[in-house]
């Protein structure tokens, strides 16, 4: 009986981890509303599940064995991973929140732009193309401007790949990076949902980058 050999097999896992895991993390997302879940607990739990299926490929399948990370690795980056990647976004989500709010400045005609009648997936994916592209050019800048280098070089210092170092920014960077694919979309009256949704997608696929 003909079986897959474990180079073909590793292959095979590799090949559909990146379909299966963001499938799955929206999937779990739309569930976890529909059963009355808060967006931000719903928008969280599959990216965290996610991550732990991440985590337990690395271990078993690695694509480099040097590349595994280290308890003085974890130690970093843990506390960096939750700071930078979770914690800063929802403080600036606040900050901007509450500037709206008081201030007089109207965005009815901002508002009128976002196509909130087309379904949260399909909003989604609009999001996800629009920020790209501005975090693309962003990208672009950060190693072509010095002193915007100065920042973005922090995320360059990892030797090797794997996911929980995503989070190796530079506050000051994160903060940048809150003005290209958050703050636009805020000001455009883009509903928590699509937000979420976008926030479940980019984690997900930011981890899968970096894994090893």
């Amino acid at each position: 009986m003909h079986t897959l050999s474990k180079p073909n097999f590793k292959k095979g896992i590799q090949s559909i981890t990146y379909p299966a895991l963001i499938f799955a993390g929206l999937s779990v997302y739309f569930a976890l509303i529909d059963l009355g879940f808060s967006n931000f607990l719903a928008s969280t739990l599959p990216v965290v599940i996610c991550l732990a299926v991440i985590l337990a490929l690395e271990t078993k399948l690695p694509y480099r064995k040097e590349w595994s990370a280290k308890h003085s690795d974890i130690k970093t980056d843990i506390p960096l991973l939750i700071l930078i990647q979770m914690v800063a976004p929802k403080l600036l989500g606040l900050a901007v929140g509450l500037l709206l709010a008081q201030s007089a400045m109207s965005l009815d005609a901002l508002d009128e732009i976002w196509p909130k009648h087309w379904n949260i997936l399909s909003q989604t994916l609009l999001m996800v193309l629009l920020a790209d592209l501005l975090r693309y050019w962003l990208h672009v800048a950060a190693h072509k401007i010095p002193l915007f280098w100065k920042f973005h070089a922090i995320h360059h210092q990892p030797k090797k790949l794997y996911s929980i170092n995503v989070g190796r920014f530079h506050p000051i960077e994160k903060t940048i990076q809150f003005l290209f694919d958050s703050l636009p979309f805020i000001l455009l009256g883009v509903t928590p949902e699509v937000i979420a949704c976008y926030f479940v997608f980019y984690a997900i696929n930011g981890f899968i980058q970096h894994s090893n």
